[in-house]
């Protein structure tokens, strides 16, 4: 018995002994919490518009800001003037501009987006190149990615403008008559400013 005591006591003090301190068991604690694997956010991406489900509201047009009337309301590209018509997209909206008072046709404001940018410049390409072709003046203009203007005296009696800004193109063209005369190009080209600000907060930019 007297010599299972000090081998008792001896055992108790080797157990405590080999006891980590508190600071050793922290620190453990710590560097077990700093090794285990971070949960990291995966990113979400917005779903990309296509430029078919584009709902183009008509009121986007506002003639009254060109001092005429709404007319009627259709998808297809309308022929103008001797350009005939532009190329067709992949969705477009046209309005057709009446005279105030007497209701008179008086042209078109059409908005084609494409499926390319390339095609928006190209319909402004095919406009100079018919400007040129029946020899009417015309002048670049700084509205969009590109833009034309212009307006004929001679044998023709109209004014209009176009531009392209990435993957659309908007034409507008005012056709003289009894009530229009000499259209102000000063207002059309604030129209094309505009409408390219309209469309531009319609896709949310």
């Amino acid at each position: 018995m007297k010599t299972i005591a000090p081998l008792f006591l001896l055992t108790i003090l080797f157990v405590v002994g080999c006891q980590p301190s508190q600071n050793a068991v922290n620190t453990a604690i710590a560097q077990t919490q700093s090794a285990s694997p971070t949960h990291t956010p995966v990113p979400t991406v917005a779903p990309t518009l296509s430029l078919t489900d584009i709902k183009i509201d008509p009121n986007i047009f506002q003639p009254e800001d060109l001092g005429l009337v709404a007319g009627k309301i259709t998808n297809e590209v309308p022929e103008i003037g001797p350009f005939s018509r532009f190329r067709p997209g992949v969705n477009q909206l046209s309005r057709e501009l009446l005279s105030p008072n007497k209701k008179i046709y008086t042209g078109w404001v059409s908005i084609i987006f494409y499926e390319s940018s390339d095609y928006s410049q190209h319909s402004v390409n095919y406009l100079r190149t018919k400007l040129d072709e029946f020899k009417i003046e015309h002048e670049d203009k700084k509205i969009g990615d590109d833009a034309v203007i212009y307006k004929a005296n001679n044998n023709y009696y109209f004014s209009g403008i176009a531009f392209c800004h990435e993957n659309y193109f908007v034409s507008v063209y005012i056709n003289d008559n009894s009530e229009i005369d000499d259209f102000d190009l000063g207002t059309l080209s604030y129209y094309a400013e505009s409408i390219d600000s309209r469309i531009q907060a319609l896709l949310g930019k």
